[in-house]
């Protein structure tokens, strides 16, 4: 069995040690700080995050139930960001847009290949970072902010 100790602090021996290597005025006090802040977090937290925080465990999202428009925007929306890091994925997307292009004549088909190759890959690094559901909030269906 796992016996539960209450620590109010880094033990002064590795806070001493480790005051010793940093500049900090107040130096054990101010770990000691960080140390109960921290020891606060893990305790809202679960072992599963914590697992999946550490890249130990991968990441399960909840498959959301029939006729939640936002839950299905964002699960389909991070399945298609997390495609976003596979540069065969970006360009699929790239060259489906350049595909537009190839309809317009003569003059507009060049500028709009210039814009594609200019634009396309700056917006996919912009999507690849957002949340999913700020994304499905853009369309409006999500609330976010």
């Amino acid at each position: 069995p796992c016996s539960h100790r209450r620590s109010s602090g880094i033990n002064a021996e590795y806070g001493g040690e480790l005051c010793s290597l940093l500049p900090i005025t107040d130096c054990q006090e101010t770990l000691n700080g960080y140390f109960n802040q921290l020891v606060s977090l893990l305790k809202l937290t679960t072992g599963k995050q914590i697992c999946t925080l550490a890249g130990i465990c991968e990441a399960v999202t909840p498959e959301p139930e029939v006729g939640d428009t936002c839950g299905e925007c964002t699960l389909i929306t991070g399945m298609v960001i997390t495609s976003l890091s596979d540069d065969a994925a970006r360009k699929e997307v790239t060259d489906a847009v350049s595909e537009v292009c190839a309809i317009l004549p003569g003059k507009m088909a060049k500028s709009c290949e210039e814009t594609v190759d200019e634009y396309v890959k700056m917006m996919l690094d912009y999507i690849a970072k957002m949340d999913p559901k700020e994304l499905c909030s853009l369309f409006g269906l999500c609330s976010f902010f």
